[in-house]
Order: structure tokens, then C-alpha cells, then sequence
């Protein structure tokens, strides 16, 4: 795993485990940090309505929003076969499944969690390390 490194354990080499980080972001998606997150409005909004013939929801300056990201990223509108643990998907299309607005193990946007990247390599390290000694 490590042969061009000399055994080293370098950044590079870490980043280049596809399927370690494949499987921890599966594994993110199955189990997410935060079972939810919330925001507050800034300004007014109208989402649209739910179903045909529901009237629009308007939304406020200082009403509260959650998003479910467990419900979210469990499901089979945006996950195929969501309730199984199938790292390949993050592989197979990690455009497609990594953009995915309805993947937000750290959040999305401006108030993405800002220690993301380092949340991810302080598992990937002790995890490549265990991996290569075994």
C-alpha cells in the first residue's frame, strides 16, 4: 500500500486510498454528524407549494429551519438503495454522489463546517496506519 513511500505514511499517500475515503464517506452518509442542522431566515421567502393545489409556505426574518440530513441521506429519491452500505457509489460517481445537495455530512454552503478537511484526514490517518499493519 505504502511502497513508493518507503512505508511513510505521508499526506500523499493518504489522499490516495480512494476506497478508504470512499468508505468514510459512506459512512458519513449513513450515520452524519449531526442528525440535523438548522438555520435562521434572513429575509422573507416563499418555498413552494408541497403538493398540487397546497398553498406556498411564506417564511420569515428570524423563523427556524431544519433540515432532517439523516432522513435526507437516507433517502432512495437521492441514494439508490439508501439503507444499504455500498462505499462504490462514492467511486462509481463521485461527481454525481458528492455534489449532491442532499449530502451534507458537514453542511453545505457558506456555513459548511470549516474543519471538514481535517475531520476527514484525522480518520483517514489512524485508519490507513491500522490498515497497513494488519
Amino acid at each position: 500500500m505504502f511502497e513508493k513511500t518507503n512505508g511513510d505514511l505521508t499526506y500523499e499517500a493518504v489522499n490516495g486510498l480512494a476506497y478508504l475515503d470512499a468508505v468514510i464517506k459512506e459512512t458519513l452518509r449513513c450515520y452524519p454528524i449531526a442528525g440535523f442542522l438548522d438555520r435562521v431566515c434572513s429575509k422573507s421567502f416563499e418555498l413552494p407549494p408541497t403538493l398540487p393545489g397546497a398553498k406556498p409556505h411564506r417564511l420569515e426574518p428570524a423563523d427556524f429551519i431544519w433540515f432532517p440530513v439523516f432522513a435526507i441521506q437516507r433517502d432512495p429519491i437521492y441514494f439508490y438503495e439508501p439503507e444499504k452500505f455500498y462505499p462504490d457509489r462514492f467511486i462509481e460517481d463521485p461527481k454525481g454522489t458528492l455534489n449532491s445537495p442532499a449530502y451534507m455530512p458537514f453542511g453545505l454552503g457558506p456555513r459548511m463546517c470549516i474543519g471538514n478537511r481535517f475531520a476527514l484526514l484525522e480518520t483517514k490517518v489512524p485508519l490507513a496506519h491500522l490498515v497497513s499493519k494488519c
